[in-house]
């Protein structure tokens, strides 16, 4: 035989194995509907539950589930301010759940300096400020100082930082060297100006001094010629011309004079401030080109020592004792990890990596339901049991209801749910963040309390009644109720005295299971008070008339006599069944009622809400109905 025909010989084998098993199952369940229908045909008497009143404590709490956390828990988060603003990746963590150690500090009385700290402590003066950056600051506060660092937490990746440590150290140098520059310019312009003042301008003036000086000798040596030739000429020494050449060589001269102290003049008091303005307009372009290279300097070093920060913020030690808890975020809708801490991972910049929760400060977040969350307040008492602590019995108080409720999930129901807070109450040692506890809020207590089972009550129009075992038979009796929880309800014999009925009294006994002796129990209520309730159950703005009877029968139902609905001859059937089989009442029926001999598997087949019963709903189902399903009535009541 080839492989492929013992491929298809395998397929052959396959499906006739499958349709074999569907064989069964169909047979089987067969079978059981048949066996339920035929043991349904005969009429089961059903008892009667007793119930006996008796005086007990009455408490009504809140259950729900919630996660152990710490109220006073450290979260440590990422500081480093990556350059790239992708995140910075993390190198090495600690392990979850490590036990870490806190810093070693040590008290100063404010008086010490930081070399007298340095050498008491034996460490030197750079180590010191390097643990204590204002190390001046807590000196002068009075504040504790640390001498060593706690167990380091996290490690992040340095490249990135230490590549643009070394792009901008090379923009601190170059700014450096461009503040050198202009401070020269600065400096020799300053020279330019003294230079000048000193200098030139002091030469110039002695040139123009020394010219003066040999001009007002000529100018005088001129006069004295022409004085003489004056003398002479009038004696006849001299002639006309030779008088008019000296006193033309005065006047040269004396113009000559003029012109040397213009010059001396011009000097002091225009060019020498002309000079002086242009020298110290030089210095002020080279002080503010100084100013604008120092800025630009100091921009570039604040750069520089804010990268070299960032650096030391790349090692996180623990700041406090405790235990290390990752920070993972889980999508509240979905469930799924947003973010999940371990090496590798990218944090963004203040984003919490780590939880030190305090041992000694517990708590419970629950989340509790629309229907439960209108008892509970804050400063109400309640009772923790956490699931690996088994049989320790942990005290608490509620200390925060959210009055918003917590997000839905997206494929979960669609029942709010409200954060609730319980404070833990000396916490055990054994106790641990994560863990799964059960919280019982204590709503209401009360002592000695006449107790009823909330199956045992029936409202009518909003009157509560019950049915009493006495010597004469079933009696209907109303009574007043006060508190309630999910099984038990308290009578309030003092509200049935003010309306003058007679209600129950300890030691009554009532019918337990009421709705298999409702004809019983309203024979015995008023008619105007089920008529009423019958009106009542229109929609807002709508009163419904009680439907008249077709048949004059006593105790006739009033759809007797009307044509009932195609295909609903199932419902009735199934209807029928369960009452003959429901022996404590209840409306439905249990594993435990069914006749003996049905196989556990077939009555698991027909639960088809897997509630661990088989209602009339089922039991139509199975008998080939169509029935509708119906809301249900108050706790214990039938409507």
């Amino acid at each position: 035989m080839t492989k492929l025909s013992r491929i298809h010989h395998r397929r052959k084998g396959g499906a006739a194995s499958l349709g074999l098993v569907g064989l069964i199952l169909s047979g089987l369940l067969g079978w059981g509907v048949w066996y339920l229908v035929s043991q349904a045909t005969e009429p089961v008497e059903i008892q009667i539950i007793p119930f006996k009143i008796v005086k007990a404590d009455f408490e009504h709490v809140v259950t729900e589930q919630g996660e152990v956390e710490s109220s006073g828990k450290l979260e440590i988060r990422c500081m480093v301010e990556d350059p790239t603003s992708g995140g910075t990746e993390i190198i090495w963590i600690v392990e979850e759940g490590t036990y870490v150690k806190g810093p070693q500090t040590a008290e100063i009385n404010g008086n010490e300096t930081p070399q007298q700290l340095a050498d008491q402590h034996k460490m030197t003066l750079e180590k010191l400020r390097e643990l204590n950056p204002t190390l001046d600051t807590l000196i002068k506060d009075g504040k504790d100082i640390i001498l060593k660092q706690g167990d380091l937490l996290v490690t992040f990746n340095k490249k990135s930082l230490q590549d643009a440590r070394d792009n901008q150290n090379k923009a601190v140098v170059s700014a450096q060297s461009n503040v050198t520059a202009s401070d020269n310019k600065v400096t020799q312009a300053t020279i330019s100006l003294e230079e000048y003042q000193k200098g030139t301008y002091l030469q110039d003036k002695q040139i123009i001094e020394s010219e003066i000086l040999v001009v007002q000798e000529s100018l005088a040596r001129a006069r004295d010629t022409a004085k003489f030739s004056s003398r002479l000429a009038a004696l006849g020494f001299l002639t006309a011309e030779q008088l008019k050449a000296d006193l033309f060589a005065v006047k040269q001269t004396e113009v000559d004079l003029a012109l040397v102290e213009s010059r001396m003049d011009t000097l002091q008091k225009i060019t020498k401030k002309k000079m002086e303005v242009g020298f110290q307009s030089d210095i002020k372009a080279a002080q503010a080109e100084l100013n604008a290279k120092s800025a630009i300097l100091e921009q570039e070093q604040n750069k520089l020592d804010e990268i070299d920060l960032n650096l030391t913020k790349c090692d996180i030690y623990a700041p406090a004792e405790g235990q290390v808890l990752y920070h993972n975020v889980y999508s509240s809708r979905s469930g799924r990890a947003e973010q999940v801490i371990e090496a590798g991972s990218r944090i963004r910049y203040r984003q919490i990596v780590v939880d030190l929760p305090n041992p000694q400060l517990m708590q419970v977040k629950a989340k509790i339901n629309e229907g439960g969350i209108r008892y509970v307040r804050t400063d109400q008492d309640a009772v923790i049991n956490v699931g690996a602590l088994q049989g320790q019995v942990i005290k608490g108080k509620v200390i925060k209801v959210n009055q918003i409720p917590e997000p839905n999930a997206f494929f979960g129901s669609q029942v709010k749910e409200y954060g609730t807070y319980v404070a833990i109450i000396d916490p055990p040692e054994t106790i641990r963040s994560g863990m799964t506890a059960e919280v019982k809020v204590l709503v209401e207590r009360q002592e000695k309390a006449l107790l009823i089972p909330v199956q045992a009550l029936h409202e009518v129009a909003g009157h509560y009644f019950c049915l009493v075992q006495t010597e004469a038979g079933l009696e209907t009796r109303e009574i007043k109720i006060g508190s309630s929880n999910e099984k038990m309800i308290v009578i309030d014999t003092k509200a049935a005295k003010e309306a003058g009925i007679a209600g129950v009294q300890e030691n009554d006994i009532l019918v337990e299971n009421l709705r298999a002796h409702m004809d019983t129990l309203k024979a015995g209520i008023p008619q105007n008070m089920q008529d009423a309730d019958v009106k009542s159950i229109g929609t807002k703005g709508e009163t419904v008339e009680a439907p008249k009877q077709q048949t004059g029968r006593p105790g006739a139902s009033p759809s007797d006599g009307q044509q009932q609905p195609r295909g609903g001859g199932g419902n009735r059937q199934g209807g029928g069944m369960v009452a003959r089989l429901d022996k404590n009442g209840d409306g439905k029926v249990s594993q435990d009622e069914l006749p003996p001999g049905m196989p556990a598997d077939v009555f698991k087949q027909l639960d088809k809400n897997k509630d661990g019963f088989i209602d009339k709903q089922e039991a139509a189902a199975m008998s080939g109905g169509g029935g509708r399903s119906g809301g249900g009535g108050r706790p214990g009541g039938a409507r």
